[in-house]
């Protein structure tokens, strides 16, 4: 009888802790499936907003000569670096749909930590594009008053008076 009890509460922690290790790896895999879907967002906003930043660079480029800025404004023209960014976030966020329950969860934390390290690099890329930024309106400041010139978007002064029409 006392042997039939042992093995009767044996069995019984034995599925309890089945049942919690299976508990563990539900609530494991819809943190991560959560977190990608959420880097995923997140990726996207930041792929958006660095095509938005690359633009803006783009745009003060044009003040200085196109032969001394051909090759930056190759590099920021290339939409298509951007697209082939956007088409792998969504070729992601269709693995999540079709695999997310049934993948490994350790697949699950490789797919998350490849997301997580494109999310961070990304923000790493877009910072180094707002110090590229910075840098070009200050040095196009300094040169204005150095020169003594407007520029290209300020008014312009018509008939010894400035137009502030704008």
């Amino acid at each position: 009888m006392l042997i039939w009890s042992i093995v009767a509460a044996s069995a019984l922690v034995a599925i309890t802790l089945w049942f919690g290790w299976q508990l563990h790896l539900m609530r494991r895999r819809n943190l991560l499936i959560m977190r990608m879907l959420d880097d995923a967002d997140q990726v996207e906003a930041r792929l958006l907003d660095c095509r938005e930043k690359m633009k803006s660079i783009g745009g003060m480029l044009g003040r200085l000569p196109a032969d001394i800025t051909a090759s930056a404004r190759a590099t920021l023209d290339s939409e298509s670096g951007i697209q082939n960014a956007l088409k792998i976030v969504l070729q992601h966020r269709l693995w999540i749909r079709e695999n997310a329950n049934t993948a490994p969860v350790s697949r699950l934390a490789e797919v998350s930590g490849s997301i997580r390290r494109s999310l961070i690099e990304l923000g790493s890329q877009i910072g180094r594009l707002d110090a590229v930024s910075q840098e070009l309106q200050a040095a196009y400041a300094r040169s204005d008053a150095v020169m003594g010139g407007n520029p290209p978007d300020a008014p312009r002064p018509r008939n010894g008076q400035m137009d502030h029409s704008h």
